[in-house]
């Protein structure tokens, strides 16, 4: 801090944002390698998460870019297989990387490592995005550095590692922020242009940066009109949030319905989880765990933090926030009490915080919302709006509260707090860092067994003369098939994780399901595989071949229905846990 003071006194007159920017950034990253230093390092040995998605969110991104072209992803739900923007193999990324790996094995730990590093610059991205928001509203340098630091370096959006990897680019949101008060503050077209492409390619990561977007700029547009309604211009600013929300919608709405979902007719309209995944005051305003939790606790029986809804904006922001409007609550109408426009993004973020808490939705009858809506079953995730806003306004306050001790000659006590509460939110950022960190290096270096680099299922096969040619797809025990919605079947086991290793490695298809929002029919047709002898497999019908499938089992112990199939197959090769069965169609029929 006391670097940034002296280094902001020589730079002041230069108004040199764009040098401090990289300097903040510097700061970022050696905050995140106390922690992440031997998972940087080693990036392409690690996996952030094993099992379920976090396993799935590596395979799907994989697997398209080494066998897959145009928009069809085949890796799942054998032998239909799914359109790429059902997948979570985050299509902008994957779309870019696939022509440059061209289905070069040897390249597969490259593209590990680039999903990985990319989650972890996200954070520093974000700090320089606040950095420069800060700077707008005149912050000093090494204030509006600390804090941006701290802020970007608490975000939940970190806790998205453990699986959900799409959802983990933590910069997001700042960059859209900072472009929308660039061109709502200077009027700046540039900014206007680069808020369209920067939202356009989110989206095309995963749709649930369209819909956060869509929502800050809509709401930011209705409130800046009621709020600033005397402001010279607003209906060319308006206008301008209007189209930066519009042209991303049209664009995705292009590429998915020209691009061959159509072909599926019955994907389920209202996915369940939309008013259960959701936030609360508890996830807003209380830390996941720790001694404040365990006291909270005792007074009031708070229970556990809902994953899906977490938004922690940190004690520190609580403090300041409390503390800056408690103060100075009789300057409320002086224009400096709050930055440019600070008021309007305020009251956008709280409204995205009742959608997260799912209150509008809960008022009207649940047949009065359009289908579409249903598609952002998980409501919690509109609280990042808030985590950045309300984070970024404890910023302000705590400025303002920070200047308004000094002309009142409590310098000292205005000192004092300040750095107490730049300590307090930067420890906070960094204990979340330490925990997602130690998390994911728990899990120890799994790349090279993941990738069949260590372990390759077919060069063993290749030994005792069987190749990979000679199946059609991977049939794995014990059995698991999520898909469209309807069914949730995941029998304890980890045999997505072997499946989908055997499938990178022998380029095989998997004829299960760990999708969302796939067809309600072809889902039913691949669960049938496991039905009694009697009833009729369609699924056998569609089949591109009478080619056996490999029957992956991971352990011994199965259901009735798996063992009755095991039964009918021969046995190829045992590795550990692990056992390959040639299993005939004729054991189907």
């Amino acid at each position: 801090i006391v670097y940034l003071y002296i280094f902001n006194k020589k730079q002041m007159a230069k108004s040199n944002v764009k040098k401090n920017q990289w300097l903040v950034a510097l700061y970022t990253v050696v905050g995140l390698l106390f922690f992440w230093w031997p998972v940087v390092k080693n990036a392409h040995l690690y996996l952030f998460g094993i099992s379920g998605d976090g396993i799935k969110n590596y395979f799907s991104p994989l697997y398209y870019i080494l066998y897959d072209k145009n928009n069809h992803f085949t890796g799942l739900n054998y032998p239909y297989g799914e359109h790429l923007a059902y997948t979570d193999a985050q299509p902008a990324i994957s779309l870019i990387l696939a022509p440059l790996v061209n289905g070069n094995y040897e390249y597969v730990g490259n593209i590990v490592t680039i999903l990985n590093l990319l989650m972890l610059a996200s954070i520093p991205v974000a700090a320089i995005y606040l950095y420069r928001l800060f700077t707008l509203w005149k912050m000093p340098s090494w204030y509006a550095g600390v804090t941006a630091s701290a802020i970007a370096l608490l975000s939940p959006q970190v806790l998205q590692m453990s699986g959900h990897y799409a959802l983990a680019y933590t910069c997001f949101f700042p960059m859209i922020w900072y472009y929308t008060a660039n061109w709502i503050q200077n009027k700046k077209p540039i900014s206007l242009v680069i808020l369209i492409l920067t939202l356009t390619f989110f989206g095309f990561i995963q749709a649930y940066y369209l819909a956060l977007g869509l929502t800050f700029l809509i709401l930011t547009s209705i409130f800046y009109t009621i709020y600033k309604s005397r402001v010279p211009s607003l209906r060319r600013r308006v206008i301008g949030l209007i189209i930066a929300s519009i042209l991303p919608m049209i664009a995705y709405y292009l590429w998915v319905h020209f691009s061959g979902t159509t072909e599926v007719s019955d994907r389920p309209l209202r996915p369940d989880g939309f008013f259960d995944y959701t936030s609360s005051l508890r996830d807003v305003f209380i830390p996941i765990e720790g001694k404040v939790t365990d006291i909270i606790n005792i007074l009031i029986p708070i229970g556990d933090v809902n994953w899906s809804g977490y938004g922690f904006v940190g004690i520190a922001a609580i403090f300041s926030a409390i503390a800056g409007v408690w103060v100075l609550r009789d300057r409320f109408h002086e224009k400096e009490f709050l930055a440019p426009s600070l008021g309007v993004y305020l009251m956008a973020a709280f409204s995205c915080l009742l959608i997260a808490f799912c209150i509008p939705f809960k008022l009207v009858p649940e047949s009065w919302m359009p289908n579409f809506i249903f598609q952002f079953r998980t409501l919690g995730r509109f609280n990042w709006v808030f985590y950045f806003v309300f984070s970024a306004t404890s910023v302000w306050l705590l400025y303002i509260l920070s200047e308004y001790l000094r002309k009142k000659s409590h310098s000292v006590i205005a000192m004092v707090f300040l750095l107490g509460m730049l300590f307090l939110c930067t420890s906070e950022g960094m204990g979340l860092q330490k925990r997602q960190a130690n998390e994911v290096k728990s899990h120890g270096k799994l790349v090279n067994d993941y990738l069949s680099f260590e372990n390759s299922y077919s060069k063993k096969l290749s030994e005792i003369g069987q190749k990979p040619e000679y199946f059609q797809a991977i049939l794995a025990f014990p059995y698991f098939n999520k898909g469209s919605e309807e069914f949730y079947i995941d029998r304890e086991g980890n045999s997505l994780y072997e499946a989908s290793k055997i499938a990178l490695d022998m380029h095989l298809p998997i004829a299960q399901n760990y999708l969302n929002r796939t067809s309600i029919h072809q889902t039913i047709n691949l669960i049938q595989l496991l039905s009694d002898p009697l009833i009729p497999k369609e699924v056998i019908k569609d089949l591109k071949d009478d080619r056996s499938f490999l029957l992956v089992t991971v352990g011994n112990q199965f259901e009735e229905d798996e063992k009755r199939i095991i039964q009918q197959s021969r046995l190829i090769l045992k590795n550990g846990d692990v056992t390959l069965y040639d299993l005939p169609l004729s054991a189907f029929k």
